[in-house]
């Protein structure tokens, strides 16, 4: 079996055409009953459909401004591509990626990256947000759950930092 090339954390992008639907069926169906309404319904039904075409402006200025983003690891490292621009943790930075358990039912572990600063001129402000602590980056929350990265996803992480040379594989209690 060929280890992957690419694990995908993050993706804004797939949600983006549930969202803009949503907002088109809330806001026509708020302003189609506030037609066929009177006095203060009608009123409230055309703010919430003003407050949904707000969300909808807001949203689009900021796809076009930003674009959407995407967190992924790959042989050349840890990459987070926002809209065309691409920040870069390369691989020769990365000390170890594993995961992490914490104590306690319903804690979702974490998936974390280790790197050595040093080897970087300077951590990328995208990729600087989602550090835990210096030299420490956590990937994703790992539960199976819905909104979680999940646990049988966790063996094609180790198989491609282990097949790529991404540093070593570290398995962690929350105290150690």
């Amino acid at each position: 079996m060929s280890s992957p090339q690419e694990i995908e954390f993050d993706n804004m992008t797939e949600g983006l055409p549930l969202v803009f639907g949503s907002c088109i069926v809330i806001g026509g169906g708020a302003v189609w009953l506030g037609i066929r309404q009177d006095g203060w319904l009608a009123i409230f039904l055309f703010a919430i459909a003003a407050l949904v075409l707000v969300y909808v402006v807001y949203v689009t200025q900021s796809l076009l401004r930003v674009g959407p983003s995407k967190l992924s690891l790959t042989p050349k490292g840890l990459v987070y591509k926002v809209g065309g621009k691409w920040d870069l943790v390369p691989s020769e930075a990365i000390e170890a990626v594993g995961l992490v358990r914490h104590r306690g039912a319903g804690v979702p572990a974490e998936l974390l990256l280790w790197y050595d600063p040093s080897r970087m001129a300077e951590v990328p402000k995208n990729i600087r947000r989602r550090e835990t602590a210096p030299g420490q980056i956590r990937l994703a929350h790992v539960m199976d759950e819905r909104n979680f990265f999940p646990p049988h996803r966790v063996k094609e992480v180790r198989e491609l930092v282990q097949a790529h040379g991404l540093g070593e594989w570290r398995n962690r209690g929350a105290g150690t």
